[in-house]
């Protein structure tokens, strides 16, 4: 009898006696785990992304309000290794805090400084760099880049006004 050996559904002979073994499906076997090693080449999905509410604050002082502007915050976390994105948008009610700002993270910072990158848009159409480090236990200070670094404050890159943005994105290890 001959045996069938097309692509998908072939006909296997297991013991070399010209019978039909059993039916080989390579779709339905495709993620079958052959070997231990297998398992940790194996993909793991990615983390979802989740939300956090950032807190605005100058100066070190406590929580500002946002008023008519937006402020969001989203995270992915595998492990202990955390990315942050924070979004500000300047409202007609968003105060202009006069002291350096900083943003709450989801997570307190490990150890060390790390440093997170970010940019400025001042409604008419030019972006300016804004880097950020991480200065205490769970915030993010923002810094207008320049010789030496100046924070950021209502004025500084520009007078921050309706329309205004800033984004932050930083990847940090969390305690």
């Amino acid at each position: 009898m001959a045996i069938d050996r097309g692509p998908w559904n072939a006909l296997i002979d297991d013991d070399g006696s010209n019978l039909v073994g059993s039916i080989w499906n390579k779709a339905a076997i495709k993620t079958v785990l052959l070997d231990p090693i297998d398992a940790s080449l194996a993909l793991t999905p990615p983390p979802t992304l989740q939300t956090y509410q950032p807190e605005f604050r100058a100066g070190g002082g406590s929580a500002l309000p946002i008023g008519t502007g937006t402020l969001t915050g989203f995270y992915q976390q595998t492990g202990k290794v955390t990315w942050v994105h924070i979004h500000l948008t300047f409202g007609s009610t968003t105060p202009g805090p006069t002291g350096a700002w900083s943003f709450s993270l989801p997570f307190v910072l490990a150890d060390g400084v790390t440093a997170f990158a970010g940019l400025a848009f001042n409604g008419s159409a030019q972006w300016q760099l804004v880097t950020s480090s991480i200065g205490y236990a769970q915030e993010v200070q923002v810094f207008a880049p320049g010789n030496p670094m100046t924070a950021v404050t209502n004025t500084v890159p520009f007078t921050w006004s309706p329309g205004c943005h800033l984004a932050i994105n930083g990847t940090y290890r969390a305690a």
